[in-house]
């Protein structure tokens, strides 16, 4: 600290310059003068005197000061090194992190491959939903089936317009999200068959609802063959129940409406027609039919000639097949059909090649393809005709009606057996015997009889007999059988208790021999839990996969 000292000038000059004072008065006035001068510097003395002990205390605690800031900025610059090291190190982990982050998002784009790949080669189609019903993700296979780009994304479901008729479709998903369930419903698109539409909450890692997850899985195979599994087994029993009224006493222009009503019924066709031959005028006239305008047909005679479809089979003596009689080369195409507008058909000969009876015909007035089942149970439900035809004609020639009656039964896959309850003895058809694979026609007692069937369904299938002769009078049951060479067929049973003044006297039966059907069926079933548990097993090693990348518990 500085102090700046005014010196002031003397005044004595001009005192003694001022004559009217004496010399005395002068002289004190200077000293008087000096002495506040005097006591003034003193005074001005000691004040800097203060002020330098007070500017000396200020820079002693400056410099206190000061070197309390040299340690602090030594200590900062001790810290800043340490913070460099630190910075260092971290610099160091941020690279080993960052190598590990780039293994991670390697990873990362082979799960999302696998991810796409696996979506795709499943060709399921798949939506993914927020909870307010908006589309978040779809899979390649959604594009075509639900007609949704790209562009659809957060837009509400509602917005859409499927290609699969699927009404329920948002209120199935709104069902979901409230009880948490899973949806699962049968849809059908009229250009790419049946799909199996299942819905099921989209749960998190920390099993938080964030919507819905809707998939589509083609089951048209599965479909058709089920339908061809059902179709085969109602012409099965349609023949069975056929073949059963043959056995009775019905007159047989009741046996032939019958017939043709199971034809129309279980081929889905427009027309059936019975028509019976005569040789000796080279004609055909009809004996049943259905779906026919009656105007046309009465007095039907049609020429065993090609000038008709029926002519033409009585003459190949094989089924015939017409896919577009417009377009036909074989035969003309007769009035009936073409005033009925008939485009296919299908026809057989009713009784043995070498001497025909008549024809069975079945026509459609939409183009269609007949497969060789349908060709099949035509030809069974001829057979049937043609037995009760040789019933009914050779009623005392027991070997003619049997050998009929064997073919009709190989055709439709039926055995029939028939159990004196009276006596307990069970006489079996050839064709029941080679269904049971046994070569003895006759059984000695009930035991025996059912001495074939599985022990896994013995139990349920002799309460479904005791029922029967109780007073249910009808049997109808799927059981297992086994064979004497150990193999296992599926049969389906069925047969009628008749009565005698209350008391069971004797049943009647046939067996169908259904073990194709069991096998698809179980394959069928077997084919889709698989494909299940491989998109489901996928599907959560993918998600692990997807945790252990972020860093989550699985």
């Amino acid at each position: 600290m500085v102090v700046f000292l005014e010196r002031r000038p003397r005044q004595s000059g001009a005192l003694l310059e001022d004559t009217s004072f004496t010399q005395p008065q002068i002289r004190d006035e200077a000293v008087q003068q000096l002495q506040f001068e005097l006591q003034a510097t003193r005074e001005d003395l000691q004040t800097s005197i203060e002020e330098l002990e007070t500017s000396n205390e200020e820079l002693k605690a400056t410099n206190e000061e000061v070197m309390s800031m040299n340690e602090e900025l030594q200590s900062t610059n001790e810290e800043l090194e340490t913070s460099r090291e630190e910075l260092q190190s971290l610099n160091e982990e941020l690279s080993t992190v960052n190598s590990q982050l780039g293994e991670k998002v390697d990873q990362l784009e082979r799960m999302n491959d696998d991810m796409s790949n696996l979506l795709t080669s499943t060709q399921i189609a798949t939506m993914f939903l927020d909870t307010d019903l908006r589309i978040r993700f779809f899979t390649p296979a959604a594009t075509d089936l639900l007609n949704i780009i790209s562009a659809d994304i957060d837009r509400p479901l509602s917005d859409l317009a499927p290609r699969v008729q699927d009404e329920l479709l948002i209120a199935d998903a709104r069902a979901v999200l409230t009880d948490l369930r899973l949806s699962e419903r049968e849809v059908r698109s009229d250009k790419r068959g049946v799909f199996i539409r299942r819905m099921r909450p989209y749960r998190t890692s920390s099993n938080r609802i964030e919507g819905v997850v809707v998939t589509y899985t083609d089951i048209t195979r599965m479909v058709d063959a089920r339908e061809r599994l059902e179709r085969r087994e109602r012409q099965q029993a349609a023949v069975a129940s056929l073949g059963g009224h043959a056995l009775g006493d019905a007159p047989f222009p009741d046996l032939c409406k019958e017939a043709v009503h199971k034809v129309r019924e279980n081929l889905g066709v427009d027309f059936v027609k019975v028509l019976e031959y005569h040789p000796d005028k080279k004609d055909l006239t009809l004996c049943a039919g259905e779906g026919w305008d009656d105007r046309k047909i009465r007095n039907l005679r049609i020429g065993d000639g090609l000038e008709s479809q029926a002519g033409y089979t009585l003459t190949s003596r094989s089924p015939v097949i017409v896919k577009d009689l417009a377009s036909e080369k074989r035969f003309s195409g007769p009035s009936l059909l073409t005033d009925h507008r008939v485009v296919s058909g299908l026809s057989v000969v009713i009784g043995r090649t070498d001497k025909p009876w008549g024809v069975l015909g079945a026509h459609s007035k939409t183009k269609r393809s007949f497969t060789q089942d349908d060709v099949n149970f035509l030809q069974a439900v001829a057979y049937v005709l043609a037995e009760a035809i040789s019933a009914r004609e050779y009623a005392r020639d027991l070997e003619r009606t049997e050998e009929r009656l064997r073919l009709s039964q190989e055709a439709g896959r039926v055995g029939v057996w028939d159990w004196d309850l009276k006596t307990d003895q069970v006489i079996w058809s050839e064709q029941q015997r080679r269904i049971l694979g046994m070569t003895e026609g006759a059984l000695s007692s009930k035991n025996a009889h059912l001495d074939l069937v599985h022990p896994a369904d013995r139990e349920a299938v002799e309460k479904a007999l005791d029922a029967a002769r109780s007073g249910n009078a009808k049997f109808d049951r799927e059981f297992r059988i086994t064979r004497p060479d150990g193999s296992v067929r599926w049969l389906q049973g069925r047969g009628t208790v008749f009565f005698d003044d209350g008391k069971p006297v004797r049943m009647l039966g046939v067996n169908l021999d259904i073990t194709d059907r069991k096998e698809i069926e179980a394959a069928l079933a077997k084919h889709q839990e698989e494909l299940e548990e491989l998109v489901a097993a996928k599907t959560s090693d993918l998600r692990g996969r997807q945790h252990g990348a972020r860093g989550e518990p699985n």
